[in-house]
């Protein structure tokens, strides 16, 4: 989106470009790890294994939008703070909607625990407690790539902004 509105330069073939590409798809790729596996199956009914496969694509598409709207989000605070010096009221603003979120977080917790109850009183808590290493692996799986993904990104645009300075003080 930064390209999209001009926010940023991308020079596909220099090394500063293939670090904020291959930044971006380590990123995209670790979030995609987090969200598109699905884990074993429950409930093995016919009608479950379908709920499964349209719980995953609606989730991808979540994150989609959560990932463009968090983009814009972004680029308007720039703009909006071009023309409007009042920071600590943005802040306050972002901070709301950051509280927001957080009670729906605890809600979606919430619900998680209530699943993991109703497993472990169908299939003892062994089976459920069977599970939690795997979550926990491709929770580290998928962290690491988006933490490697946004090391690539910001030190591409450190070299940007490096190059920028030198010229700069060329231009002087």
């Amino acid at each position: 989106m930064a390209l999209f509105f001009r926010q940023e330069k991308l020079k596909f073939w220099s090394i500063n470009g293939q670090g904020k590409i291959w930044g971006l798809v380590l990123s995209a790729a670790g979030a995609l790890v987090l969200v598109l596996w699905e884990g074993p199956v429950l409930l093995t009914s016919r009608l479950s294994n379908i709920q499964a496969t349209s719980d995953g694509v609606i989730g991808l598409i979540m994150i989609v939008v959560g990932v463009l709207a968090t983009s814009f989000w972004n680029i308007m605070v720039k703009h909006v703070t071009q023309f409007y010096p009042a920071e600590l009221s943005l802040s306050a603003m972002m901070s709301f909607f950051g509280t927001i979120q957080t009670a729906i977080g605890i809600v979606v917790t919430g619900l998680s625990y209530y699943v993991m109850t109703w497993s472990i009183k169908k299939n003892g808590p062994v089976f459920t407690s069977a599970f939690n290493p795997l979550l926990v692996v491709f929770s580290i799986v998928g962290a690491v790539s988006v933490i490697f993904g946004l090391y690539l990104i910001l030190w591409a645009k450190a070299n940007d902004m490096e190059k920028k300075e030198i010229v700069a003080d060329d231009s002087v």
